[in-house]
């Protein structure tokens, strides 16, 4: 099964650090885990869409994302 994502994403200036301390301060909306690419689509609740590099079965987003 292959997802493609509906959203157009700007190019991330996110930082994988920044992005977690984004999500203990409860600025994201939505996250779409794509494991394959190595990567998440991201909504923050101001509306900007950003695609960020994670590490492959990351398990400390999935934590937090929870």
């Amino acid at each position: 099964m292959f997802l493609k994502s509906e959203f157009s994403y700007s190019k991330s200036k996110q930082s994988y650090s920044n992005f977690l301390l984004d999500i203990d301060a409860g600025k994201i909306q939505s996250i779409y885990f794509f494991p394959r690419r190595r990567e998440v689509d991201v909504i923050f609740k101001d509306g900007r869409k950003e695609k960020i590099p994670i590490l492959y079965n990351d398990q400390l987003i999935i934590e937090k994302a929870a």
